[in-house]
């Protein structure tokens, strides 16, 4: 990439610094989940005089209720990054960094999950293919690129250790958490734990029936918030998502990313929201995921998780990695 493209910007490098340290703190805690304290007392007064509806907690069960609508499906998406101009460069010198196309077959509750991406960017380096499924007994992956091809056996929902250049997510996701967490924590189901268990949640109603959903928690002695807009006209989805930083009272609340947005639509043969449009916006590049679901909780064919169904070229290099870091062997 030419040197008038990069940017050093120190006010860039901060606000990747705080993301940064958001996400680790994040992971961290999801993995280990350890007792938070938290001192919300001003939250906690504030929920005292809130009706039901208005509750943190009950919001967060109806934003569960509502992604629980969602048990099976198949969509394609399209995700283009776009950067932005700097000061040194001109409007139309900034353009699509790099093209995504995405096919996803999900069933929750079989625990299958099919997930391909085709890449393509303005660096050959992007350009790559991941195809990849899992199902309760076996999972693979294959990797074109650069390195030429590669396929690897894995463990069963492996995916929720990948980290790297390939990551499936999980459509759930959606609306919940900024774009490193979307595109790295993977499991909705750990997200939801930590925000029931680690944080305190507090309600207030909006106009135009939206509620906003905060949910707060210690991140050693930092406080870090996460803001989250429903919808009540569309069964409580998340169209607005915002993280803020406090690490002391004097420098005061820092927004750690400009507004997520999500669009939605009503899938026609279900009563469950599927999202149409996710906005990633951030000061150096736009990513954008637009969704075209195909179906949505209706039987899946079962042939996209088979291997034969990945259509692995002759001469690909392939290695099993589903034995366990530290195997016990067992005497006879």
């Amino acid at each position: 990439m030419k040197s008038a493209r990069r940017i050093k910007s120190s006010s860039v490098f901060k606000r990747w610094r705080d993301l940064l340290f958001l996400t680790f703190t994040t992971g961290y805690l999801l993995s280990l989940s350890p007792p938070l304290l938290l001192n919300a007392e001003e939250d906690q007064i504030s929920q005292a005089s809130a009706t039901p509806e208005e509750s943190g907690p009950y919001l967060l069960e109806r934003l569960q209720a509502s992604r629980a609508k969602l048990k099976s499906g198949v969509f394609q998406a399209h995700r283009v990054v776009t950067r932005k101009p700097t000061a040194r460069e001109e409007q139309d010198q900034a353009g699509p960094y790099l093209e995504e196309k995405i096919f996803c077959a999900f069933d929750f509750e079989q625990d299958l999950l099919r997930f391909d991406t085709e890449r393509s960017g303005e660096n050959a380096l992007l350009n790559q293919v991941f195809r990849y499924f899992t199902t309760r007994t076996e999972a693979w992956h294959f990797m074109s690129g650069r390195n030429g091809n590669m396929l690897k056996k894995i463990l069963p929902h492996g995916h929720l250790q990948f980290r790297g250049e390939f990551h499936p997510f999980d459509i759930r996701l959606v609306g919940i958490c900024n774009r490193t967490e979307f595109q790295q924590v993977s499991s909705y189901e750990k997200l939801v734990e930590f925000y029931t268990k680690e944080c305190t949640a507090t309600g207030k109603l909006l106009e135009d029936k939206k509620y906003l959903l905060t949910l707060s928690h210690n991140a050693g002695k930092a406080q870090i918030r996460r803001e989250i807009i429903l919808d009540a006209s569309r069964d409580f989805v998340p169209v607005q998502f915002d993280s803020r930083y406090l690490s002391s009272e004097s420098e005061g609340w820092r927004s750690l990313h400009p507004s997520i947005t999500v669009e939605w639509k009503k899938s026609e043969r279900s009563n469950a929201f599927v999202p149409a449009k996710l906005i990633f916006p951030e000061e150096t590049a736009d990513d954008e995921i637009t969704f075209e679901c195909k179906s949505v909780n209706q039987p899946l064919d079962q042939k996209w998780f088979t291997l034969v169904d990945l259509k692995i070229p002759h001469g690909t290099e392939i290695i099993d990695a589903s034995i366990p870091v530290n195997p016990v062997l067992e005497q006879p």
